[in-house]
């Protein structure tokens, strides 16, 4: 019994002595993490949006939105249902004057990574680097919306082809087919495009996105980071008449939204 009592009193021993090197561990893990900060390294507002006049290496099937100060290269995530040249059939394919770019975000997944409102895309990217302007994830939605009496017998078909989900809905007392897609996408900063100020078609409301930056900052850390940096990128874009979602439309799709 009492050898019995020694080896139970010697187990005990050991796990507390376990538990409270491990509670210290933690503890010391959490007092030496270095803090994250948050650093808001831009503003701009989208006025335009298109593709490269010519071919940009790397960015061959790219959208571009445009600003006064910086452009957005956005190229999709290829996957099996999304090919890389997903913009540009996009654009070929569907009536442009009834697709909108919709920044509103659809699911928790959407929210986790991009906070957004009706016209406004904030990014929030994970860095040790100010320099890491390329390849940013984030998604974008589309929006094609037309009247049903305005709508020909294939257009439905078409862009269920690709990979938009439709319902029908009022919007002013007439009914409407509204199809939408979210596309996993990355965003690459780029210098502002040469011939934004003759842009053949310009947003009739601006599309704001903000850029900010959440980093580690210690003393090791804190030489690393270094002045934001777009990437250089001298480029003209053919616009299209293509809307931001707003008022117009906004308010009236949420039943949409999942």
């Amino acid at each position: 019994m009492k050898k019995s009592f020694v080896i139970t009193t010697l187990l005990a021993s050991a796990l507390a002595l376990t538990s409270c090197a491990t509670m210290g561990l933690v503890e010391s893990t959490r007092a030496e993490s270095p803090k994250q900060y948050n650093k808001r390294v831009l503003v701009e507002s989208v006025i335009a949006v298109g593709y490269p006049s010519q071919p940009i290496r790397g960015y061959e099937h790219a959208m571009i939105l445009a600003g006064k100060n910086y452009s957005f290269i956005v190229k999709p995530v290829v996957s099996s249902d999304t090919p890389q040249d997903s913009f540009k059939t996009l654009f070929a394919l569907v009536n442009l004057s009834a697709l909108y770019i919709d920044t509103q975000y659809k699911t928790d997944e959407y929210k986790a990574k991009t906070k957004a409102k009706s016209n406004e895309l904030v990014l929030n990217v994970l860095s040790d680097s100010l320099n890491d302007t390329k390849n940013i994830p984030a998604k974008v939605g589309l929006i094609v919306s037309q009247p049903l009496s305005n709508l020909k017998a294939y257009e439905q078909s078409l862009v269920q082809n690709l990979g938009f989900k439709c319902e029908k809905a009022i919007i002013e007392a007439q009914e409407h087919l509204i199809c939408q897609r979210i596309l996993q996408t990355t965003i690459t900063i780029a210098s502002a495009v040469q011939n934004i100020d003759n842009a053949k078609y310009k947003l009739k409301q601006p599309l704001t996105i903000e850029i900010d930056f959440n980093y580690l900052k210690d003393v090791k850390r804190r030489e690393r980071i270094s002045k934001f940096s777009p990437l250089a990128i001298v480029s003209n874009i053919d616009t299209l008449d293509i809307q931001v979602i707003g008022a117009d439309i906004g308010t009236k799709v949420l039943s949409l939204e999942k």
